[in-house]
């Protein structure tokens, strides 16, 4: 039974996250990242609205890299087409492999 309680606190720990988070979006990957950088001084969760920018998957292999100096950090990457309210002017498909590798970069959620 201890052993049940013990699992059941550690997934709550894990799903829990921040009450506020702040969307960055932004022009360039660059003013992305140091938006992002800019926000970590409030807020431990952040959006990063991949679709606000021309090439979304262009900060991918710097995000992996912000992630992982900033460990408290949850991030959501969100990629949405025109056709659900977004920026993004690619397929489904390209939708989705932008999101799964913002996944592999650490983002802990994605959001279509």
């Amino acid at each position: 039974m201890k052993q049940s309680a013990e699992l059941a606190e550690t997934n709550a720990a894990r799903l829990k996250v921040p009450k506020v988070c702040v969307a960055i979006q932004a022009g360039t990957a660059a003013e992305m990242l140091e938006r992002a950088e800019r926000a970590l001084r409030d807020v431990r969760f952040i959006e990063f609205r991949l679709d606000s920018l021309p090439r979304p998957a262009a900060p991918l292999a710097r995000l992996k890299s912000f992630l992982a100096a900033h460990d408290g950090v949850t991030a959501i990457a969100t990629c949405r087409r025109r056709a659900n309210s977004g920026g993004f002017d690619g397929t489904l498909e390209e939708e989705l492999k932008i999101l799964a590798r913002a996944a592999q970069a650490g983002c802990r959620t994605v959001d279509l």
